[in-house]
């Protein structure tokens, strides 16, 4: 059942996506669910996206670094309309959703 409700919000978010991705490029939409409301969903284009990037390295957190380099090749090679890109983070992990429209059902987490 998690499976689905998941896969139901990536279609429904992937539209969102969509509008980012035509008005400011190629990116990723991350959700921070324990931010504040006003803090817990915004879009990361390239160049803030390689800019976390750095300063994950320079703090020395290697498991976000991982996320964000991952998330910046998919960024780079995503074809628009055929795909979605999520960064989830909590307090314990970050995590990248690759939700791919054409697959019935998508393999979410990279």
């Amino acid at each position: 059942m998690a499976q689905l409700v998941m896969e139901r919000i990536c279609v429904d978010m992937s539209d969102h996506y969509d509008k980012f991705y035509a008005n400011e490029g190629p990116g990723a939409l991350v959700y921070m669910p324990q931010a504040k409301p006003e803090d817990s969903a915004f879009y990361l284009t390239l160049p803030a996206l390689l800019q976390a990037q750095h300063d994950a390295k320079q703090e020395e957190q290697e498991g976000p670094a991982e996320v964000l380099r991952k998330t910046i090749v998919e960024a780079e090679s995503l074809v628009p309309g055929k795909g979605a890109l999520f960064i989830i983070q909590d307090d314990k992990e970050m995590r990248l959703i690759h939700y791919k429209r054409e697959e019935e059902r998508s393999p979410l987490f990279l």
